[in-house]
């Protein structure tokens, strides 16, 4: 349930920031292009002024973080270039066979995190999804009556199945189209994406006159011709996803009234000497159907926009046939200029900055073939006492070691191990090495994989029962995570480490069990255990020179150490004398030291740079502090 709360939390942040987007660009767009037509509605044909109508339904479709150079939004809002900052590189350890946990398995006790609370966002989400399907719901209950309607229909007498044909091939409609009728009182209506009817009603069969009749069967078979149950389907779907956009209801009505007004047009040129009755035969329409169906998916009727059949009649009457009802190359080409212009409102990238053009400008002059440098990367865990490392001196390892880094050269390295391998107590853990390309992460590991109790279960079996263990595999040792980096200087190296230790202690003392109830009714107290671990890691970021070690210090841990021994109570140390034990503890201190060292080398494994050109590079180039 928690992770459901926060998936609707992070969804309804991006949710709602699409919305707010896609709200003010459709709304410059509808309404710039309500300006346009008020300004076009007597110089331009009905089917240009319709075709831009649509494309604010391109818009809806298309992302609104579309940025094109043909855009004015590219031109407006340039993105600004941000100086880029510096990032500190993060390592992240990760332990057991499968280097799949952050952490070695312990046995925690149960806790359930509380349950985060939905943000406002979410519930804006859920809201804007249920109102949604609720208007899908009501839209699929409306589509499957029509479909009902149209399987109860019957079919159209011979006659008007004639008089159909001959409007087909006026029209220009060549694919399958069924004419049916119906005993409803509505508007004559196109129905079917796929296999499409022409629904008219009884009454207006029986009323109108042929003539009156052709007019309305070329109506609908344009509808047809133009693709307009299309539109209608992408605009009813449309605004059940967009309920909440205000100007989307105000531009589908008025999508809908221009391309009826489009329809009109192509009505009119095509009945030529018959264009008159096309009025009278609009309101002979209205007068029959008393109710048309709403706005429904795959459905188109004559009398689509009724509120505004008187402003259709009135332009009927005073029509001036154009040369031409559809789109020309002209009005087509003008279309996409505008699309072009309109659609792409998202921000222009931002240009490239000075660094990257530098960088360009540098890897310009390098050859084709070349190779990154490489850098061999060897390390050594070291567990010493601490009274150790303090009497080691400041010559050796730099003063405070125990809290920060330090930097070693070939002599005092050498000097360094010499000196812990004298010291009693001083442990090598491992020294793994690796060669690897300049800037790529690498990992060294010098793990051991152990297996631990992590409980006890209570097993009941037909002849007996026991207490069985559940084990686990875990991953102990060091583990070191580098990212070196040659400097264009060719001598300096950037270093990035995060070194680890993972050490198994043992189990702690069981405090408790967990009393269990057998078949017969005895109680058997199943014990409880703790495995413990302990995890020393530190990092590093800084510079050195080629061939130099770096010392990561400050892993201290803490061991108790029990001592027991006996002492006789006369002095003598004979079996028979009497003697009692004694038993002491010990704190013992030690530390981890990883000394990293860092070396350029070629493809052949050699070391690049001798210790003379090292003496030479030191002296020209300006060291640089660690950071």
């Amino acid at each position: 349930m928690n992770m459901l709360i926060e998936t609707l939390n992070r969804f309804g942040e991006t949710a709602l920031h699409f919305a707010w987007l896609m709200l003010w660009q459709s709304s410059v767009l509808i309404a710039v292009l309500f300006v346009v037509d008020f300004a076009l509605r007597r110089r331009v044909r009905a089917a240009v002024r319709y075709a831009l109508w649509l494309v604010v339904l391109v818009k809806l479709l298309l992302p609104p973080s579309l940025a094109l150079p043909t855009g004015v939004a590219w031109w407006l809002f340039p993105s600004v270039t941000t100086p880029a900052r510096t990032q500190t590189t993060k390592f992240v350890v990760r332990y057991g066979a499968d280097a799949a946990s952050s952490l070695p398995p312990q046995p925690a006790p149960a806790f359930t995190p509380p349950r985060p609370p939905m943000s406002a966002a979410a519930w804006t989400i859920l809201a804007w999804s249920a109102i949604s399907a609720g208007l899908l719901a009501w839209l699929t209950a409306r589509w499957r009556r029509v479909t009902h309607d149209v399987r109860c229909a019957t079919p159209a007498p011979a006659w008007l199945n004639e008089l159909f044909d001959e409007a087909k091939g006026s029209a220009g409609l060549r694919r399958t189209v069924h004419l049916q009728l119906t005993d409803q009182a509505v508007s004559p209506a196109v129905c079917g994406l796929f296999r499409p009817v022409i629904l008219l009603p009884q009454s207006l069969v029986e009323k109108l006159p042929p003539t009156q009749l052709r007019a309305v069967l070329l109506h609908e078979l344009i509808h047809l011709r133009r693709g307009d149950i299309w539109a209608n389907c992408v605009q009813s779907l449309l605004q059940i996803v967009y309920w909440w956009h205000p100007l989307l209801w105000l531009a589908n009505a008025r999508i809908r009234r221009i391309r009826e007004e489009a329809v009109d047009d192509t009505v009119m040129l095509t009945l030529r000497d018959d264009a008159e009755t096309y009025a009278p035969t609009l309101l002979e329409v209205a007068k029959l159907a008393f109710h048309r169906p709403l706005a429904s998916l795959a459905l188109v009727g004559i009398l689509e926009s009724r509120s505004a059949l008187r402003q259709r009649i009135e332009r009927l009457v005073n029509f001036r046939a154009p040369r031409k009802a559809g789109l020309t190359l002209v009005s087509l080409c003008g279309i996409c200029i505008f699309s072009a212009t309109a659609l792409p409102m998202g921000e222009s990238p931002a240009p490239s900055s000075d660094a990257s053009k530098v960088d360009r400008k540098e890897n310009a002059g390098l050859p084709l073939d070349s190779s990154p440098p490489q850098i061999h990367i060897k390390a050594r865990f070291i567990e010493v006492p601490e009274e150790t490392v303090k009497g080691l001196g400041t010559n050796l390892i730099p003063t405070g070691v125990t809290s920060m880094t330090g930097v070693l050269t070939g002599p005092n390295l050498r000097l360094l191990i010499h000196a812990l391998e004298q010291n009693k107590g001083t442990e090598t853990l491992a020294e793994p090495e690796v060669t690897t390309t300049s800037g790529r992460q690498t990992q060294m590991r010098a793990t051991e994989i152990i297996t631990i109790i992590t409980n006890f279960v209570f097993r009941e079996f037909p002849t007996n029962s026991a207490i069985t263990p559940q084990t686990t595999k875990v991953e102990c040792g060091p583990v070191l995570d580098t990212v070196a980096s040659v400097l264009p200087d060719g001598y300096t190296i950037d270093l990035k480490t995060t070194a680890s230790l993972t050490e198994f202690l043992g189990y702690d003392t069981p405090i408790n069990s967990t009393p269990v109830v057998t078949s017969t009714g005895a109680i058997v107290d199943v014990p409880t255990i703790r495995p413990s671990f302990r995890v020393r890691q530190t990092d590093a970021h800084l510079k050195l020179w080629d061939g130099q070690t770096v010392v990561l210090g400050g892993l201290i841990s803490t061991q108790i150490q029990t001592i027991k021994d006996t002492v006789p109570v006369s002095g003598s140390r004979s079996a028979e004398t009497p003697q009692f034990r004694i038993q002491t503890t010990r704190t013992v201190k030690k530390q981890l030291l990883v000394l990293i060292t860092a070396t350029l080398v070629d493809p052949a494994g050699n070391r690049i740079h001798g210790d003379d050109d090292m003496l030479f590079a030191r002296k020209s180039i300006p060291p640089q502090d660690a950071r």
